[in-house]
């Protein structure tokens, strides 16, 4: 069993798990969707944690997938930007 740790929601201060992480697109800080969605709606147009600007739009789930032992050599790599995480799969000829 693989265990991440992502620490805990700065709304409520409950843990976060892997199936329940979301992320604001301008800082990319993590918090439960039910907490960073009801912030946001009820007035606070800005990210909980830093405080940057924020809207419902800019709330995206974090997708997170069992890292392989490497020995397939995939060759799949983790892209981070400010603005999104995503998985890249280089074409396969």
């Amino acid at each position: 069993m693989v265990y991440y740790k992502f620490g805990r929601c700065t709304v409520c201060q409950f843990r976060l798990r892997p199936d329940n992480v979301y992320t604001l697109k301008n800082c990319n800080h993590t918090f439960h969707h039910e907490c960073v969605s009801k912030w946001i709606s009820e007035g606070s147009k800005t990210c909980p944690r830093c405080r940057v600007s924020a809207t419902l739009d800019d709330i995206k789930q974090l997708f997170v997938e069992e890292a392989s032992d490497g020995s397939d050599d995939s060759g799949d790599e983790l892209i981070q930007s400010s603005s999104n995480m995503m998985t890249q799969n280089p074409s396969v000829s």
